[in-house]
């Protein structure tokens, strides 16, 4: 089946209500969390959900104690679901993968991507329903530096934040 934008948000969703539909507003300073990854059965689902589609090997410790950052196979695990093929979107333990892959399909205007990456505020990023916002994660990281890992052909710690979005929406 073909990813479309139901199918993404059906399988973040799906996801979502898994770990128990936790919410988290900051600027209402509420929070209520579901499940969290240091309960042994959500740790272990990391492994034999999330790895096995992204990668890696951690422990149920190294989940439990945040030694293993599992959010891009997570991610990839969601995109996976809703339809996608590896060679559509890289699935990884690193989000800066398919950031560079997305931004570099942009840059060369590859009309097959089925994103492309942009800077946050620039013209055409704009997200919708179905898009991905990145960006750099790390110590010392600040909006100038997290901007200058727009250009990086190399792996960097990642999240979401810079826009990529569908090309043909």
């Amino acid at each position: 089946m073909p990813a479309t934008n139901e199918s993404i948000v059906k399988s973040a969703e799906a996801e979502w209500n898994y770990w128990g539909n936790s919410i988290w507003n900051l600027p209402k300073k509420y929070k209520k969390i579901g499940h969290r990854d240091d309960e042994d059965i959500y740790a272990q689902y990391v492994i034999d959900k999330y790895c096995s589609v992204g990668g890696g090997s951690p422990s149920l410790s190294d989940i439990q104690d945040d030694r293993y950052a599992w959010s891009a196979v997570g991610m990839s695990t969601i995109m996976k679901n809703a339809g996608f093929i590896k060679k559509e979107f890289p699935f990884a333990q690193s989000h800066s993968v398919y950031i560079r892959k997305f931004i570099a399909s942009r840059i060369s205007k590859d009309k097959t991507a089925i994103y492309w990456g942009y800077r946050l505020g620039e013209s055409g990023g704009e997200p919708a329903v179905g898009d991905l916002i990145g960006y750099a994660r790390g110590k010392g990281i600040t909006a100038d530096k997290a901007a200058k890992y727009f250009d990086k052909t190399d792996s960097y710690e990642s999240h979401y934040r810079c826009s990529c979005s569908r090309p043909y929406n």
